[in-house]
Parts: structure tokens; sequence; C-alpha cells
């Protein structure tokens, strides 16, 4: 079971002793209509807006239908027919004998209705009001007789002919031939009348032959039956006809009533009661909810007493709903009594309910958006006219003139931007809508960061913020000043450029994004984001140690330090070591403080010759730093002594002894000790130097047959540095 209460808006109007206040139509600007006592007042269902338009209504107003030329059509308590423009100015046009109901248009343009009193008997009349507003009294009902006149308004059946349901009867008028009818005698009460797809009547009666509280169908000849009855007392609000057969037919509105005192002449209603789509088959679904329950006698036990004026059908397919809310003014404590003698404060209000409907009226732009001037095609479907009343059709806003039950037309927009809407009416009563936007797009501009570090894109991201049908196309530049730094094409009303900052110096910088607009929308300017880009942090390099000397063949050990001043931690990344243009050697920095970073490496001078070396490390820099350089250091490689090494015998017999002898060309008469190795690692034999010759005797079984590697290494002395011969390959047999 669906709730199809939305929202209670209260929005209180004037205060008025008088209780009938209603939103009585919704007009072909979708706004609703209404009176309240000498106040005539519009609300906007969108905005929940309320504006009292005219606060000066010389006699109450009930609000009937709106005319081809957009004016409302109202009968005053006094008896008068006003036209009642859009922005309140209200005229009497006619002077009824009696206060007659509301008329219905008919197919030639003229309004038609009844009353149930006055007239030549005093008994009721026909009249025609005429669309410049001249008034007919063409029938006039005679005291006594079959026929009677009705507050309730005519319809004009699908076959020409005037139809209204009054005190049991179906009543028909012949505005060509003049001939009355009464076809569907002895039946206690009746309601206003709707004619169906199935070519039947219905109504909303509050008893059949003794049968209480039905949905009656009729057909054209008067043959009635009940064919739902929901409860066993009720009165009528509204009947809407909102589907065919296969759909709910009917939207049936209906509340309980109680006279407070029948001195007063008033009614105090009680409850809100369900809402029930009907079926032509009578087969309901329904929907009960209540608002400010209270008792026939006016005990406020169970909450606030409230009286329905209206309920309306509007073009989303909600219902709108007026009440007055009665409250205690008589000091009594049994309860809220509802005073309709001019001492009551009433207060009303509106609400709205969904029905799950399909509106009466469905209007569809092919287009929703475009430029001003511009035009789209309207086309339109009215889904519930089964009677000529319903049929007489009239196009607003862009659509002019009377329009057939369906069909589509070109819609111009205006010459300057806004939204406008397109708006069919049907009967004067029943309304649909579709708006059309003219202008220019509207956009917005994003940043995905308000501060970015020198050297790391960001990403601008330009929305256009009111796309509408067909969806906006084309290309949305993006400008610091007048330099255009990107642009990006328009996809489903979004466009994305990330930007470099490389080479662009900090600061601040306002950036906008332009649309030139295609087709259908004017062109755009978004407001400015504002992006800092952050310089980096100067840095400095610092190479240790400032200078050394290693011999031939050792290993240097260098040490670079970057310290820095960002406050986004001590400096990253790489290091290179660099011999002139020559990268000797990379290291990846380490913190070693809040603001300095360190990388050693080192690196051995086999492959250098013997000479002096200038040697700087660079740093690269990271995102939040500078690159910088060391200092140049000098290292210096010095020469080692030389050293040559003779064997004999060689080859040499596995069972011999064989002779090294090395000698070492150094200064001073060079002394010490020297070492023998096969092969690189094992010492085979030591001597010490002697007028710079060392020899040694290997004794024979100390190696086996094979081929042997043989060095020597001096250790070096005072005036000489160590030196290592070249290899000598000896042959063992």
């Amino acid at each position: 079971m669906r709730r199809f209460l939305l929202c209670l808006l209260l929005l209180p109007l004037a205060t008025s002793s008088f209780g009938q206040v209603a939103v009585q139509l919704q007009a072909s600007d979708g706004n609703l209509y209404g009176a309240s006592g000498t106040n005539f007042y519009s609300f906007n269902p969108t905005t929940d807006k309320q504006t009292i338009l005219n606060s000066s209504v010389s006699s109450p107003l009930t609000l009937c239908l709106e005319r081809s030329d957009g004016t409302l059509l109202g009968i005053s308590k006094s008896g008068q027919a006003m036209d009642v423009t859009l922005t309140g100015d209200i005229t009497a046009i006619a002077t009824f004998p009696s206060v007659p109901a509301c008329p219905a248009i008919a197919n030639d343009g003229n309004y038609y209705g009844s009353a149930s009193s006055g007239g030549d008997y005093g008994c009721g009349y026909l009249y025609q009001l005429t669309s410049s507003g001249e008034l007919n009294i063409f029938f006039n009902f005679v005291c006594g007789g079959i026929n009677v006149g009705s507050n309730y308004s005519p319809i004009q059946g699908s076959d020409g002919n005037l139809y209204w349901y009054n005190n049991g009867l179906l009543q028909r008028y012949s505005p060509t031939t003049g001939e009355t009818a009464t076809t569907l005698p002895n039946n206690n009460s009746s309601g206003p009348l709707l004619e169906a797809s199935d070519g039947n009547f219905y109504a909303l009666i509050a008893s059949v032959d003794g049968v209480g509280g039905s949905v009656v169908q009729i057909t054209p000849k008067g043959a009635a039956s009940s064919i739902y009855t929901p409860f066993d007392a009720f009165a009528m609000s509204d009947l809407f006809l909102t589907g065919s057969t296969v759909q709910p037919l009917a939207v049936l509105v209906q509340y309980d009533y109680f006279a407070s005192d029948p001195n007063d002449g008033c009614y105090a209603n009680g409850n809100f009661f369900p809402l029930v789509p009907l079926s032509l088959s009578g087969d309901p679904g329904t929907v009960n909810f209540s608002l400010g329950v209270d008792e026939a006698d006016g005990d406020d036990a169970n909450g606030d007493e409230y009286t329905i004026a209206s309920m309306l059908f509007g073009g989303n397919g909600d219902l709108y709903a007026a009440y007055t809310d009665y409250n205690q003014t008589d000091g009594s404590t049994g309860g809220e009594q509802p005073q309709c003698d001019g001492g009551t404060s009433t207060t009303a209000y509106n609400e709205t309910f969904s029905t799950g409907s399909v509106a009466p009226i469905t209007i569809t732009l092919n287009k929703t958006h475009v430029k001003p001037g511009g035009t789209a095609t309207a086309t339109w479907q009215v889904t519930n006219a089964y009677s000529d009343t319903l049929q007489q059709c009239f196009g607003f806003g862009g659509l002019s003139g009377k329009l057939a039950l369906s069909g589509s037309a070109t819609v111009t927009a205006p010459s300057s931007a806004g939204s406008y809407v397109s708006s069919i009416v049907c009967g004067g009563t029943e309304v649909g809508f579709a708006t059309l936007t003219a202008g220019n797009a509207t956009m917005t501009l994003a940043s995905s960061a308000a501060q970015v570090n020198q050297g790391t894109p960001f990403t601008l991201t330009a929305t256009i913020t009111n796309p509408g049908t067909p969806a906006p196309t084309g290309t949305v530049s993006f400008l610091y000043g007048s330099t255009v730094i990107g642009s990006a094409p328009v996809n489903n009303s979004v466009g994305t450029f990330t930007a470099s900052t490389a080479g662009v110096p900090a600061g601040s910088y306002s950036v906008v994004a332009s649309y030139p607009g295609d087709s259908n929308y004017g062109p755009a300017t978004s407001a400015p984001v504002t992006v800092t880009i952050e310089g980096k942090a100067a840095t400095s390099t610092v190479l240790t140690p400032a200078s050394q000397s290693v011999l031939h063949n050792a290993n240097v050990s260098l040490t670079a330090t970057v310290n820095g001043s960002s406050t986004h931690g001590a400096p990253s990344g790489t290091v290179k070591f660099m011999s002139g243009s020559t990268v000797i050697a990379t290291g990846t920095l380490k913190a070693q403080s809040s603001t300095a970073s360190a990388v050693t490496i080192g690196e051995s001078t086999v492959s250098v010759a013997p000479g002096k070396y200038t040697v700087m490390a660079t740093y690269g820099g990271d995102g939040y730093n500078l690159p910088s350089s060391s200092g140049a250091v000098t290292v210096t490689v010095e020469d080692s002594t030389p050293v040559a090494l003779t064997i004999s015998p060689n080859p040499v017999a596995a069972d011999a002894s064989f002779t090294l002898t090395a000698t070492i060309n150094g200064k001073d008469n060079p002394s010490g000790t020297l070492e023998f190795y096969v092969n690189g690692t094992q010492n085979i034999a030591s001597a010490n130097v002697s007028n710079s010759v060392a020899q040694v005797t290997v004794e024979a079984g100390t190696l086996t047959s094979g081929t042997y590697s043989v060095t020597a290494y001096y250790a070096g002395d005072a005036n000489n540095p160590t030196g290592t011969s070249p290899a000598v390959s000896l042959t063992v047999q």
C-alpha cells in the first residue's frame, strides 16, 4: 500500500471568516490559483512560494477555468462572472440572477452552466456566457417539474449535448435543438460528471437506491449502476479521468463531513480519506492516510478539525488540495468548534499528494535548451479528453490557438535568455507543461589542487551546469589571462585538461574556462579559480674530503651531502659524481636530518691512470628542491713502484725446483720484502729485497703439473710505493 502524501506545505493565507478557501485551478503558467475570503493568490508548486495578488476582492470568489486568452473565469458569491488576470486584476463582466455553478467550455467556444435557483420561475436556469462576456439565460426550470436546476457544472458530451448529474437525475440539453431530457429519476444525490473512454458517464454520489457511498456508471440513455462502494457516507470532491480501460480510470478524493451547529449553516470536515484509483471494472486500489483526524462532535481528542475546500489534478500528475484549520475560538472546553458566522479565524494551507497517475496532458520537446530565438519541436498528447468539453484545447507560451488532441508544432524561444513554459489547457481546467530554456551555457571550473609544486601537473575540470537536450558539444579552453594553456572536448557536459607546471615560475595564477557555445548554447566563461605554484627550495651540495691522494690500484672514497631549506623535509633523489663530463658513479641520497641528506661512494683506481683528477657532485633536485652542484675537489692517483718477475727454469719438471727473481725499479736502492703469489691468491714464497732484487728457490713438488699465473708484490719502503709485477705464466710438467 503506497502513501501518496508528499508534503505539508503549511503556507498560511490571510485570515478570513469565509471558510471556503481553495486552490481551485492550475493555470497555463504552472502556478496554482485560488481565493481566500477577500484574497486572490497564486502558489508556485516548484518554489513553494505563495503570493497574494489581490487583497481587495469584493466578494468571495470561485475560480472556474482558464480561457483561451489566458485569463481566468470566476464566479463570485455575489453572483457575478469575473474576468481574472494572472496578475490579480479582477473585473466583473456579467451579473447572474442568482449564484450559478461554474460553466464548462463547449465546442462553439462559449461557456454553458446552470443554477439551482433564480430565473423566471425561481427554480434555476441554464445559461450561456459568450467568449466576449455576454450572458444569455436560454432555459428556465419550472418549479416542481421533473427538470431541476443544478449547482454542478455541465459537460459537453461526445455527442454535442450538455450533461450534468443532479439530485439523482442525469440531465441532458441540446444546444442545437433546445431539447431537455431527464433520464434517471429516483436517486438521492449526485456530483460532478465525467465521460469516460467507454462512452459511459461516471459520478461519485452519496447513495443510490439506499446503497451508501458509490461510484456510479451511467449510460448515455440513463441506466445507472453502482460499480464501487468505498464508504457508507461521504461527499463528493472531484472525479478525475486519468486513463483507459486498461489503466486506472479515476482518482476519487473524498472526505466525511459533519454539521457542527445547525444554526451556523456550515460544515466542519473531520478527516482526509483515501485516494482511490478506480478502473472501469470497478476494481480499486486504496491508499489510506489521515491528517488531523477529528470526530463529528468536535471532540479534539484525535486532533484538529479541517475543512477541505478543493482539490485539483495538476499537470504533473499530482493532486493539490487546500483546507481550512478551524481553531478553538469560543472558549469552550468540549472541543474545537468551527464558527461560520464571522467570528472564526481560519487559516488555509496547501497540501500536495502524489497519485502516481499519468498527467492528463503530456508535452515533450525534442530540445530543452536553445539559444535565444532558437526553435524546438513540441509534441503533445491529451490522454483523457473523451467529452467535447475536455477536447477544447488551447496553447500558450509558443503554442497558440485551438489545438488538436495530439500533434506537434515548432516553438520559438524569445530573444532574451530565460526559461519559458509552453502549455496546453483543455476544458479550461486540465493542463500540461514543457519548459524550454534559452540562453548561454553556465559553467563552473574546479582545480584538482589549490597549491601544486613546481613541476607537478594538476587537472582543471570545466562543467556546464545547465545542460539540456541535446547535450552541449564543442571544446572548452582554459586560459591564464589571454594565454590559452590548454583545451579539451566537452563530453557529458564536462571538459578536463591536465596542465604542466614545468618551467612555470612560482606564484599564484588565476585561470578561467571559456566555452564558445554551439548551435544550442550561447558562450560561457567560468568564474576564475586560483592555483598557487610553490617554488622549489634552494639546496647546496658539499663533496668531502676536499682532496685526497690514493695509490694506483687503491680505492677512493667520496661523500656528497645535500643541504636543503624546504618545509617538506630533507632533499631526496640522486647525486652524480662527475670527473669532467664523465659520470664516475651515481648514488641515492638518504636523509641525515630534517634538512640534509648524504651518499658515500667508493671507487677503485685500477683502471685510472696515475695523475690528478677534478671531481664534483651534482644533485638533480626533486619535487620540492632545486638542483645544486658541489665545488670541485682534487683526487691524486699516484703511480706504483715497477716490479719485474722472471722464472727459471720455465717450463719446469714437477720433480724439480725453480727460482723466482723479482727486480724493483725504485728510488734510493729499494728495500723491504716481496711476496710471490700463484693465481693471485696463493702465497708460495717470500724474500727480502737486497740491492733492488729479491730471489727465492721453490722446492720441487710445491706445485703439481699444470699452468700457473705468478705475480710478485712489493710492499714498498720509506722511499718507494708498493708495486705488483705483471703476471708471468709458469708451466709445471
